[in-house]
């Protein structure tokens, strides 16, 4: 990351980006849309489907959502990959 650019991960650093508040709270989430779109579709099972964790700062509501590490096997087997990685130089 570039020095002059606000570190923007409230799951690492538990800081809001946008307020600079601590107070962030964080739950576990469905990605199944129930009556909407299956938000990751192939991810888990047919029982257990994906799901997010989310971040919320408790101050001015920024929220965030991340893929659970234990679902990014998934996402990698079933998602398409949008660049690749350049190993020529």
């Amino acid at each position: 990351m570039k020095n002059n650019q606000k570190d923007k991960k409230m799951k690492l650093h538990k800081k809001c980006p946008e307020c600079e508040s601590s107070e962030i709270y964080a739950t576990l989430v469905s990605a199944r849309g129930g009556c909407g779109q299956d938000l990751l579709p192939g991810v888990g099972g047919l029982f257990n489907g994906g799901e997010f964790e989310l971040y919320v700062c408790g101050k001015c509501g920024h929220s965030q959502f991340y893929v659970p590490e234990k679902m990014l096997d998934d996402v990698q087997k079933k998602f398409i990959r949008v660049n690749s990685v350049d190993t020529s130089h």
